[in-house]
């Protein structure tokens, strides 16, 4: 027994040296550990060492509580091997686990409400372990994605401003950005490019930023590349409300997550909810959606009527202020199995409505018809119906920016 005993105390000495923080941080922990995840180790650490250390010499040593300490030590040995293990052999999941355990804690969610936007990024808070926007950088001053954006326009600069939603905010503005200052070629002007998009956003979002956000900065050109997002919005009947107020409510993020220590404390338990359906919480539109369930065929062209008069009115505010306007179509995948397919008839319609509004503003406005450009031919690309990797992204960013190119340089030769 007292064999036993003194295997016990072994164990749980090495078991709560590893849970030591210093070592726990560079051994297990899962990208990152969090100054209040410290003291929580530190007394794990300690609580266990003492625990061993009174089961091998304390008077009182009812067998009871050695089988206990042993148990609590075998999950234990089981969880840092298998943080251990993602460690070593799939480093990339530390995102997705370190992402699920931030969005348990309020103050780290990565958005904010707004008064006027229903949200915006967190500034200095990033995303991580997001699938469709890849790691990005934290969100700005403005809660944009990339640099703090300043209102003071430098001489000689060519300021860009990017509307819309995901298919915006995963980065095919920087890319533009690089190309353009590129191929800029006499170095006269340089040109900055804004990404006000935000994952999630509908047109109405993005009209409403452009009004209260976007013109102040006095872009020469505003891209507009929205509609996919609309989809959610999406309802017949009495209920449906263009301001999408049937829909969507104020930003809400999860208040109460009934297993959030069990979500803090294990990467397995982590991994088994990711495995079996990630909860409502994990979810953005959790926090912004109203409960509702879209029940058409999208049929019904009327429920579109919002998405237009949001474009258009970008295109008239936009003209009424001297600012270019270049609308894109949005393209997409042609493989059913690719994740949102359900929404492939939506973007098609939405790209109908975008052709309309690109032909009644000739010679007013630039039109890019990504979609004919790149659906059903860049198929490889797409990494779900409608967002696209790297290569993706470079050929966005270098058709809008070519677009922009010549009507720069047709300015500057008539000027």
């Amino acid at each position: 027994m007292t064999a036993w005993r003194t295997l016990i105390a072994a164990y749980a000495m090495v078991i709560g040296v590893l849970l030591a923080p210093p070592i726990f941080d560079r051994a297990f922990s899962m990208l990152r550990l969090l100054d209040r995840e410290r003291p929580w180790l530190w007394a794990a650490s300690v609580g266990l060492m003492s625990a061993g250390l009174y089961g091998r010499f304390g008077r009182w040593r009812p067998l009871a509580v050695s089988f206990i300490l042993f148990n609590v030590l075998i999950v234990t040995s089981v969880e840092l091997g298998a943080r251990a293990g993602i460690r070593l052999f799939a480093p990339q999941r530390q995102l997705e686990l370190r992402r699920w355990s931030d969005m348990t804690y309020n103050d780290l969610f990565a958005y904010q409400g707004h008064p006027f936007l229903q949200f915006t990024g967190k500034p200095s808070a990033a995303l991580t372990g997001n699938k469709a926007l890849g790691n990005l950088s934290p969100f700005n001053n403005l809660g944009f994605i990339g640099g703090d954006f300043t209102r003071d326009k430098p001489p000689a600069v060519v300021r860009i401003a990017a509307l819309g939603g995901s298919t915006t905010a995963d980065g095919y503005p920087a890319l533009m950005e690089a190309f353009l200052n590129r191929q800029a070629g006499d170095g006269t002007e340089r040109y900055e490019v804004l990404n006000f998009g935000m994952a999630y956003w509908t047109s109405a979002h993005s009209l409403v930023n452009f009004v209260l956000n976007v013109v102040d900065f006095r872009p020469d050109y505003v891209v507009v590349h929205d509609g996919w997002n609309d989809v959610r919005m999406r309802q017949s009947g009495p209920d449906f409300r263009g301001d999408y107020a049937h829909a969507l409510k104020v930003f809400e993020p999860p208040a109460f997550v009934p297993d959030r220590y069990l979500v803090w404390t294990s990467v397995v338990y982590r991994g088994l909810k990711i495995r079996f359906g990630p909860p409502d919480w994990a979810f953005l539109d959790h926090a912004l959606e109203r409960p509702h369930r879209y029940v058409g065929g999208f049929d019904n062209l009327d429920e579109l009527r919002p998405f237009r008069r949001n474009v258009e009115t970008v295109i008239e505010v936009a003209r009424a202020r001297d600012i270019t306007v270049v609308l894109l179509t949005m393209p997409r995948s042609r493989d059913p199995a690719k994740a949102h397919f359900y929404g492939a008839r939506h973007i098609d319609q939405v790209n109908e409505i975008l052709r309309e509004l690109a032909a009644k503003y000739a010679g007013q406005i630039l039109f890019v018809d990504l979609d004919r450009a790149m659906t059903g031919t860049m198929e490889a690309t797409f990494r779900d119906l409608g967002h696209v990797d790297e290569a993706g992204r470079s050929f966005k960013a270098e058709q809008v920016g070519r677009t922009i190119l010549a009507h720069r340089r047709a300015f500057r030769k008539s000027s």
